[in-house]
Order: C-alpha cells, then sequence, then structure tokens
C-alpha cells in the first residue's frame, strides 16, 4: 500500500477543512529527507500556484 501525503502552501488552508495527519506544508516537505527504503508515496500538490521557481513548482 502506498503512503499519501496532501502537500499545502500554509497548514491553515487545510485544517478547517478535515484534520488529517497526512497534511504538510509545502517549506516542510522541501525540507525532508528521502528514505530509499521507504514505501511508495503518493503526493497531492494543493499550492495555490505552481509558478515556475515556486514553491509549488518544487513539490
Amino acid at each position: 500500500m502506498s503512503r499519501l501525503i496532501i502537500v499545502v502552501e500554509k497548514a491553515s488552508d487545510w485544517g478547517s477543512y478535515y484534520p488529517s495527519d497526512n497534511v504538510v506544508s509545502a517549506q516542510d516537505y522541501l525540507r525532508q529527507s528521502l528514505n530509499e527504503d521507504d514505501e511508495r508515496t503518493q503526493v497531492i500538490n494543493l499550492c495555490r500556484s505552481y509558478k515556475y521557481l515556486g514553491t509549488g513548482y518544487y513539490v
């Protein structure tokens, strides 16, 4: 089974809709280290902008 990560620009963007442990901010997601032995990960990028060289672009 795969792991799910929902990435938002600010944690407050998602918090009032449905509290979840799978939600992380874009900055926290980009700071975390990659583990080679982790299971598959499905990432849902809900950043406000995917502008080139922006935070949402790199998620």
